[in-house]
């Protein structure tokens, strides 16, 4: 039984010993696997490197800073005016640099200046162009009414370089030839009315410019009004006379001012006058109309500046003689003045704008009254070697207005 057992446990020893042979056979050693699969990754890490991939992994970088949005190497080589001269920091973004000059400036050591474009210096307001072939120094509008007066003009002076300052002061001369045809100027006025105008820089105007010559075809009218400037020999002011020689504006009769270079406001005139205003410089001669009392001198100084009031003897109408310069001290509340007195000279003073006389009309009652009617008017016409003069001078402008 020992000699049967020890055979059986010899057998089953060698049985386990042949079946680990075996087994080993079949299975590989534990390590192999490891060597086995880093072999084939070991030839393909091996492999070139091509040279994109370095410059891959820089771009990468790249687009993952916004602080760098600079194009390729290969790039900022090929445009060698971009080139940073800037050592102290580092290199412009890339829409800067595409904006320096071809050629930078040598030594510049801040790269700014080199890429910026300096803003040009403010040039100043360029003169009003001449019109056409205008003789030097007259300017030339010509345009139809629409809408007010004022606008239309400064829409056909613009292009020619005018403010609308310049403009409003040209209207200003425009509304005063107007007024003597078309005394309601805001209604008067239509839209449709043609404008054809002649002016130029004058010094001796207060505000610098004079209207050579007017055109103005009116709707209303039906007809078209024309004012020529004319200067005649021996007086001391021009005026604008039609055509035939006739002076557009009226001439009062006994005026209080008898040398006035313009009526620039007439009673009713749309803007609430109550009076005349003669245009003329300080120090001209002031006259009384007729034979008169003084009520008062000097009031409400502010907005009527030196002023004087009378009373006619013969009617009872009161007389405002407003924005004085001198009055004499003879006349005084109380006085009485002759017809043809000097009684004053004409200034600038109280709420006045340029010199002038501001004359007024009122009944006892305080009704204002036209100047014009009460003291009468008659026209002034050229005759003789002034008309013929005035004829010919005329015709320069044939050229330019029909």
């Amino acid at each position: 039984m020992t000699s049967k057992r020890v055979s059986v446990l010899i057998l089953f020893a060698v049985g386990i010993l042949l079946g680990v042979g075996a087994a080993s056979w079949l299975i590989p050693a534990p390590d192999m696997p490891e060597v086995a699969d880093s072999s084939e990754p070991a030839e393909t890490d091996a492999q070139p490197e091509t040279p994109e991939e370095p410059q891959d992994d820089a771009k990468t970088v790249a687009d993952n800073s916004p602080a760098v949005e600079a194009p390729q190497p290969e790039e900022v080589k090929d445009t060698p005016a971009v080139e940073n001269t800037d050592d102290s920091a580092d290199a412009k973004p890339a829409a800067v640099v595409v904006e320096a000059p071809a050629q930078p400036t040598p030594g510049n050591e801040d790269p700014v200046p080199a890429v910026a474009v300096a803003p040009s210096k403010p040039e100043p307001p360029a003169a009003p162009e001449e019109t056409g072939n205008l003789p030097n120094g007259w300017k030339q509008a010509s345009f139809k009414v629409n809408g007010a007066l004022y606008d239309s003009l400064y829409r056909a002076l613009e292009p020619q370089g005018f403010t609308r300052t310049q403009s409003d002061i040209i209207a200003a001369h425009l509304k005063r030839l107007l007024i003597w045809k078309l005394p309601k100027l805001r209604r008067h006025v239509q839209a449709g009315d043609s404008v054809d105008m002649i002016f130029t820089e004058d010094a001796t105007v207060s505000d610098g410019w004079r209207v050579l010559v007017l055109k103005y075809h009116s709707m209303k009218l039906r007809d078209t009004i024309w004012a020529f400037y004319h200067h005649p020999e021996g007086q001391r002011f021009g005026a604008f006379y039609n055509k035939e020689g006739v002076d557009i504006a009226k001439t009062m009769t006994n005026a209080p001012v008898r040398e006035y270079e313009q009526i620039t406001a007439l009673l009713g005139d749309g803007r609430r006058h109550k009076g005349v205003d003669f245009k003329a410089p300080v120090g001209i001669p002031i006259y009384a109309p007729e034979k008169a009392r003084v009520l008062r001198k000097n009031w409400k100084l502010r907005g009527n500046g030196r002023c004087l009031e009378l009373r006619f003897i013969r009617s009872g109408v009161t007389a405002l003689f407003l924005h004085l310069d001198k009055i004499p001290a003879s006349i005084k509340a109380g006085s009485l003045v002759q017809k043809g007195q000097k009684i004053a000279t004409v200034g600038n003073t109280g709420r006045s704008y340029a010199p002038h006389l501001h004359y007024q009309l009122e009944k006892p009652k305080g009704r204002v009254l036209d100047p014009f009617k009460f003291h009468g008017s008659s026209e002034k016409r050229l005759r003789g070697k002034e008309l013929a003069a005035f004829i010919q001078s005329i015709k320069k402008f044939d050229p330019y207005i029909d």
